[in-house]
């Protein structure tokens, strides 16, 4: 693939990714647009006429499901060609991104639960050398506060 192939892929991929994430949400307006005529370049192309919303989610699934090199770029121009019309028509908004935050709060919980182990460690420690310290200095029967 070429560098500009590559690139119509990876903008496809990264769409799709970002509706499976919540973060882009296409509204219920796509299915008032409605395509009725357009040239076929192949047995994949939907028929028409369709509503945006068909339009797009048969490029993405003809997308995702050829995974032949040769073709791809076909399926990612045509992913392209259906995402420029919903954005030229409104349709794709800015999801609530709750699935991106929630990702990012795990990372985050999981490494304030890594710092506190480690405090609970060195805390620990901490409690064994003043154990050890107050023995030696201050014999076995007698404890200081």
């Amino acid at each position: 693939m070429l560098k500009k192939d590559k690139e119509a892929v990876s903008e496809v991929e990264n769409f799709i990714e970002r509706l499976r994430t919540r973060d882009l949400v296409i509204s219920q307006e796509a299915e008032k647009f409605i395509y009725k005529k357009g040239k076929s370049n192949g047995p994949y192309i939907t028929t028409f006429p369709t509503t945006l919303s068909e339009g797009l989610s048969n490029a993405i699934s003809y997308f995702e499901t050829n995974k032949d090199l040769s073709k791809r770029r076909m399926f990612a121009d045509l992913c392209l060609i259906w995402i420029n019309r919903a954005y030229s028509h409104g349709v794709i908004q800015e999801g609530k991104r709750l699935i991106t935050k929630n990702k990012k709060l795990d990372e985050k919980v999981k490494h304030l639960q890594k710092r506190l182990n480690e405090c609970k460690r060195k805390c620990h420690e901490l409690e064994m050398e003043m154990a050890e310290l107050r023995h030696k200095y201050f014999g076995e029967g007698r404890h200081v506060s």
